[in-house]
C-alpha cells in the first residue's frame, strides 16, 4: 500500500513513475497496482530460495542499475532491504536516494549471518547514512535505524495508513456490546504472536479477530497454526 499510494499521489502531480521488481512467493504474486497512465510496472519472474535465486538477485540488481543509468531519473526510491544494494551504488554515484523501509529487519547476531545477509546489511548501513530521504513507520523504528546507521541528517516518520478514497463509505455498525479486532498484513509471528490468540481466550465472547494477508516466504503453514491454538482454546469461532 505504501509503495502504491505515494506512486499515485505522484504520478497524479505529473511525475513518470516506473517500478522496478520481482514476482513473489505464494499469494503475495499476485498483488498488482491498479492501472495509471503515470505508473509503470516491470517484474522479472519470481525464483525459490537456492543457489539461482542468489544469480536472480545479481541480475536484478544490475538491470536495475542499468535501467537507472539509462534513464536518469529525479529520484531513485527503494522500498526493501534487499534493495538496499541497489540503492547504495545509486547514491554512491550521484543519484538522489529515497530509502523507505516498510519492514525493518529482525534483531540478529551478525556472525549468526550468511555472507550475503551481511552483504545486505551493510548496504543498508551504508544506504541509511547516504540517501536524502529516508522514512520510518514509526518512531521505534526510526530510533533503531538511526542507531543502526549513523545517519546524520534527519529521518521522516510517516505512517503506512490507509487512503481516504479506501476508507470513504458507510460503515457497517456492530451490534452492541461488539468488539471486531482486524489485523492487514503479512502474516507470521513476529506480527501476529500466538499470544494474541491466549489473550483473546480470555476476553468476552463478543471480541472477535478478523486476519487478512497472506503467509511470506518464512512464515507458510503459520495461519494453519494460529487456527489450530484458536481450536485447542475453544475459540476457533470469533476467529476469521
Amino acid at each position: 500500500p505504501p509503495l502504491q499510494h505515494s506512486s499515485r499521489m505522484l504520478a497524479e502531480s505529473g511525475w513518470i513513475v516506473v517500478f522496478l521488481g520481482t514476482g513473489a512467493f505464494g499469494d503475495a504474486g499476485s498483488l498488482e497496482f491498479p492501472a495509471h497512465d503515470g505508473i509503470t510496472v516491470h517484474q522479472m519472474p519470481f525464483w525459490r530460495s537456492g543457489f539461482l535465486q542468489k544469480i536472480h538477485y545479481l541480475l536484478f540488481a544490475l538491470w536495475a542499475i542499468g535501467w537507472a543509468v539509462a534513464w536518469r531519473p529525479d529520484w531513485v526510491y527503494a522500498s526493501d532491504m534487499l534493495a538496499c544494494p541497489v540503492a547504495w551504488l545509486s547514491a554512491a554515484v550521484g543519484f538522489r536516494v529515497a530509502y523507505h523501509e516498510h519492514d525493518s529487519p529482525e534483531p540478529s547476531s551478525f556472525l549468526s549471518m550468511s555472507p550475503y545477509m551481511r552483504f545486505v546489511c551493510r548496504s543498508r548501513e551504508e544506504c541509511g547514512r547516504r540517501a536524502q530521504i529516508c522514512i520510518l513507520p514509526n518512531e521505534d523504528r526510526a530510533a533503531a535505524f538511526i542507531q543502526c546507521t549513523q545517519r546524520k541528517k534527519a529521518v521522516q516518520v510517516v505512517w503506512n495508513c490507509a487512503s481516504r478514497c479506501e476508507a470513504d463509505g458507510l460503515r457497517n455498525n456492530n451490534p452492541a456490546g461488539t468488539l471486531r479486532l482486524v489485523y492487514q498484513g503479512s502474516i507470521g509471528l513476529s506480527r501476529l504472536p500466538l499470544s494474541l490468540i491466549h489473550a483473546l481466550a480470555m476476553l468476552p465472547p463478543a471480541v472477535t479477530l478478523t486476519i487478512m494477508g497472506y503467509e511470506t516466504v518464512g512464515s507458510v503453514g503459520f495461519v494453519k497454526s494460529l487456527l489450530g491454538t484458536a481450536q485447542e482454546l475453544g475459540i476457533a469461532e470469533r476467529i476469521s
